[in-house]
C-alpha cells in the first residue's frame, strides 16, 4: 500500500511538472505571436531588399510596406512590380508596359500579403525558438494545391530573414536584407491603376 501511494504521488508530480511546461510553452508561443504582430505593425511605411530564387533564377528587389498595400519590385533580372492590397493586385510588367489584375485570394502571393500585414498568420503556424531564430511553419491548402511555408526570423532584435514557399509543382524561397525604416511613400505609389493605359 505504502508503495502504491509513493507510485501515485510520483505520477501526480509528473502530471503537474508537464501541465507547468505545456502551460509554460503556450504562453512562450503567445509572447513570440504578439512580438512578431509587432514588428509586422511596426514594417509600415519601410522596406526590403530581397533575393529571390525559384530553384532555376535568381531575382533581386525590394518589398515596400504601406498602411494597407504592399508593393514588391524586381529590379535583375527584369523590371516588374506587383501590388497587392487584401483583396485584389496587379502585376506590371515594365518592360513590356503591360499589367494583369488577379484576386490576392486565389494566388500564394496571398501568403506574402497575409506573413507581412495580418495578425492571424501567426496564430495558426507552428512556432519555434532555436538560439537566436525564430522558425514558424505552416501548411496550407489554396486552389485544391497543398503549401508549406516556413518563414525564419532573426531573434533579439526580431528581423525576417527568410520565407520558403513550397507547392505542389512550385518553390520559392526569399532572404531579406537591408532594412529600411520610415519610408513614406503617397499613396499613388501603392496605386492598382494601371500606369500604361495613357501611352
Amino acid at each position: 500500500m505504502l508503495v502504491k501511494g509513493k507510485c501515485l504521488e510520483k505520477t501526480k508530480c509528473y502530471l503537474v511538472f508537464l501541465f507547468c511546461i505545456l502551460i509554460f510553452k503556450n504562453i512562450s508561443a503567445q509572447n513570440i505571436t504578439n512580438e512578431l504582430n509587432k514588428y509586422n505593425n511596426e514594417l509600415k511605411n519601410s522596406s526590403i531588399s530581397f533575393i529571390q530564387s525559384d530553384g532555376e533564377t535568381v531575382e533581386e528587389g525590394k518589398i515596400y510596406i504601406g498602411q494597407e498595400r504592399i508593393r514588391v519590385d524586381y529590379f535583375v533580372p527584369n523590371k516588374i512590380s506587383i501590388i497587392l492590397s487584401k483583396n485584389k493586385g496587379v502585376y506590371l510588367n515594365h518592360g513590356l508596359k503591360e499589367a494583369q489584375y488577379f484576386k490576392t485570394g486565389k494566388s500564394f502571393v496571398k501568403f506574402f500579403f497575409e506573413i507581412f500585414s495580418e495578425t492571424n498568420f501567426f496564430k495558426t503556424a507552428d512556432l519555434i525558438e532555436i538560439q537566436n531564430s525564430i522558425n514558424i511553419s505552416k501548411e496550407v491548402i489554396l486552389d485544391d494545391k497543398t503549401y508549406r511555408i516556413k518563414v525564419i526570423y532573426e531573434n533579439n532584435p526580431i528581423k525576417i530573414r527568410k520565407i520558403y514557399i513550397e507547392g505542389d509543382e512550385e518553390g520559392y524561397e526569399m532572404g531579406f536584407f537591408e532594412f529600411n525604416k520610415n519610408e513614406g511613400y503617397n499613396k499613388s505609389f501603392y496605386s492598382l491603376v494601371n500606369p500604361y493605359l495613357d501611352g
